[in-house]
């Protein structure tokens, strides 16, 4: 029925976007990397700690703020372009655009409130917290908006590298110039930046709706679908949330139970763990939109086959990659921690248990990217949310006797839980394999129903 000669199109371009995508991400990381690293030893380990603590509360703060349209807009956006729904495209931007805005004046009043009251005493200003929880979630959505137009290399240019360029710019010129820098400078810094790179995102993700097909549902107009798209959107929401809790929750809690030098050790270590979620998200990334592109497809048997193999491709990439991180990272853990000053050198073992704990991650394959693009988001959120219960449990038991391990153990434990029982669920729900047996069992997919048409 179909022409061999074909089947290898879709693979070869997952292959290249995903070669080129990690290769940013690569190069964006050094830079992040050594950003990380003259950010500690200008700052010392304890404002180091203040610094990535108020980051970090920004990030998760930045997530909430379009209530889960970022991640739906990864599923939905491919099917508008496909199906060329121009309306339902309009529509469902300037929702999840206006619930940004919205949400973040909302943030700002209420923590000039606190501020101005003196009810809550802040390291950093209210005004840069919240200039960059708006950012951040502006960068988050205007990159998801690229992802489903197939615009992923260009975002990451800008946002990973672009980004990482012009800061560690103008930040090795403070220093040389003799600017006294603290946290609150720094962070301030980091937050300009980050205004200019959404600039230029914005103005790609301009074209990008220029050069979109007219035609289809919705032609000439904006179609709302807000009840429809919150119900799908706010499981995603809550799902996400519960993911960055996770993989800050250890960050958090060792602020509350412990000290903040512990913090600054701590994120330090698993700033070397997160290189190997980034080697999982860039095939993740690509995979999502392309899957999404995929079973929407009218031959549904043909598509799910084809859908098997992007899968498989993606599992294969990330283990490849993530395997070479770990190795090196396991081996090299005191080398690592020591390039950010001697201080940091208790935190060795730490990386070490977080870079195994995630590398078993990958290995479970791409459960979450699978079962929301069929659309078994509340199967995820479910999943997440006991995940988050075992890790907060965790944390609570550990850290006050154990510190620092104590939370790379319970985060050890959360990951494990949270990926075992989703490729589970993927097994059985989903007739796709997830895993890397299905490179010796190739074209061995059960039939599922295509996502919406369940």
């Amino acid at each position: 029925m179909n022409d061999p000669s074909d089947t290898p199109k879709p693979m070869s371009s997952f292959r290249r976007r995903v070669s080129g995508n990690f290769g940013i991400r690569i190069a964006g990381l050094g830079l992040q990397f050594l950003g990380s690293v003259v950010i500690a030893r200008l700052l010392g380990v304890e404002a180091f700690g203040v610094y990535t603590y108020a980051f970090t509360c920004v990030v998760i703060t930045g997530i909430l703020m379009s209530l889960g349209m970022e991640q739906l807009s990864v599923r939905e956006l491919p099917r508008f372009v496909v199906r060329k729904q121009t309306g339902l495209l309009c529509g469902f931007l300037t929702l999840q655009f206006g619930l940004i805005l919205t949400l973040c004046g909302i943030v700002a009043a209420v923590l000039f409130w606190l501020e101005g009251s003196g009810r809550l005493v802040l390291p950093i200003a209210a005004g840069w917290l919240v200039a960059g929880i708006a950012v951040h979630a502006l960068i988050l959505n205007v990159s998801a908006l690229l992802a489903g137009f197939q615009r992923v290399v260009q975002s990451q240019l800008m946002e990973t590298l672009l980004r990482q360029v012009v800061f560690l710019s103008v930040l090795g010129l403070a220093i040389y110039l003799g600017v006294e820098l603290g946290a609150a400078e720094v962070f301030g810094l980091s937050v300009m930046v980050g205004m200019a790179v959404l600039m230029c995102m914005i103005l790609l993700a301009r074209r990008a709706l220029a050069e979109l097909p007219a035609g289809g549902a919705g032609q000439g107009g904006r179609h709302f679908t807000p009840k429809l798209w919150l119900t799908a959107s706010l499981p995603l929401l809550v799902m996400t949330f519960a993911s960055q809790m996770q993989t800050n929750l250890d960050v958090l809690m060792i602020g509350v139970l412990a000290e903040s030098a512990d913090v600054g050790r701590y994120r330090a270590a698993s700033r070397g763990a997160d290189l190997m979620l980034i080697a999982n998200s860039v095939a993740m990334q690509v995979l999502g939109p392309m899957l999404s592109r995929t079973l929407a497809g009218e031959d549904q048997d043909a598509a799910h086959v084809e859908g098997q193999r992007l899968i498989t491709q993606g599992a294969q990439l990330a283990a490849l990659l993530g395997g070479g991180i770990c190795v090196v990272l396991g081996l090299g853990a005191n080398l690592y921690m020591g390039l950010f000053g001697a201080d940091f050198l208790p935190a060795a073992p730490v990386l070490r248990v977080l870079v195994v704990a995630q590398m078993l991650g990958i290995l479970c394959g791409p459960v979450v990217v699978i079962l929301i693009t069929l659309g078994h988001e509340r199967l995820v959120l479910m999943v997440s949310l006991a995940a988050l219960v075992v890790n907060l449990t965790l944390n609570l038991t550990l850290i006050p006797i154990y510190g620092m391990m104590g939370a790379a153990c319970a985060t050890f434990i959360a990951v494990l839980f949270f990926k075992g029982v989703l490729m589970i669920c993927v097994l059985r729900v989903s007739g796709f394999d997830p895993t890397l047996r299905a490179m010796w069992r190739p074209g061995r997919c059960l039939h599922v129903d295509a996502p919406g048409k369940r």
